[in-house]
């Protein structure tokens, strides 16, 4: 579904001049076609109805770009890095794409889309491609390992952002510690739908939205101030019901054990500072 800007308007119950202004404020990034006019698929127009929200709410548009995740414009500003480091990886573990699909149950497909740089993939299968490599999830995104102590400044988080799944992922820490502390914002709606489990325990924190969250067959509902932890063993899946954007301290502890993966950061830094790939 592709809309042009005046019937995108009719649906959110604004003004065209409203939504030029949001494009103006980078609330959102509407692709153009050949002939430079604007164009609105469904992602773009849930969004702009969150922006609306938003400002019937009372929040300034400053506040409403922070709390927004990431558009798909954004984040295809820059190269990722994501592709490269699951090539060197898997490599490094000497598993083919039959293999690794057979090893963590994801198809063949998806793992040389992600792979070849066209899909981001879901929570659940970057989580697993973690577990059975030995890395934190966010290590993923920078592919390094910092040294014991770190300080990380706001501006520097490394970032990983799932379009299709209205995620966006901040690293809090990096590197060879026990915790992986990190921040979620998730668009309303958004969240992972698959239910997942892997070795280890998670502890999270809601710091804004409603969170909903399946442990198994039990549902719990966390709202602002809430906390959860839980092994991570136990299947488990979420989704974020609130009008506005749901914002998450989560922290996970990995137990890693004889993966394959294991150790190799540091080699893959290095070699991706060199410009090498698989």
């Amino acid at each position: 579904m592709n809309m042009r800007i005046a019937e995108v308007a009719r649906v959110v119950g604004v003004s065209p001049g409203t939504i030029r202004k949001w494009e103006r404020q980078q609330l959102v990034r509407p692709p153009r076609g050949a002939n430079g006019y604007r164009y609105f698929t469904s992602r773009e127009i849930q969004r702009l109805a969150l922006i609306k929200r938003m400002t019937l709410q009372g929040m300034s548009l400053v506040a409403i770009r922070h709390a927004l995740p990431p558009t798909p414009a954004e984040v295809g500003t820059a190269p990722s890095r994501l592709p490269g480091i699951l090539r060197l990886l898997r490599t490094e573990a000497g598993l083919s794409v039959q293999e690794l699909s057979q090893a963590i149950g994801v198809s063949g497909v998806e793992l040389v889309l992600l792979e070849g740089g066209r899909a981001t993939g879901s929570v659940a299968t970057l989580q697993r491609l973690a577990t059975l490599y030995g890395v934190a999830l966010i290590d993923l995104v920078k592919g390094d390992v910092a040294p014991q102590a770190q300080f990380m400044p706001a501006q520097e988080r490394p970032q990983l952002a799932l379009p299709d799944e209205d995620v966006t992922i901040e690293g809090l820490a990096q590197g060879p510690v026990g915790l992986q502390p990190t921040l979620l914002t998730v668009a309303p709606g958004g969240g992972a739908e698959e239910s997942h489990a892997h070795p280890g325990e998670e502890f999270l924190y809601l710091l804004s939205g409603r969170l909903e969250i399946w442990l198994g067959d039990t549902r719990y509902l966390l709202e602002p101030g809430d906390s959860l932890a839980f092994l991570s063993l136990t299947p488990h899946r979420w989704r974020a019901i609130a009008p506005t954007a749901t914002m998450i301290l989560w922290v996970h502890r990995e137990d890693h054990q004889d993966q394959p993966g294991k150790d190799t950061l540091p080699a893959l830094a290095w070699r991706l500072g060199k410009g090498v790939d698989a």
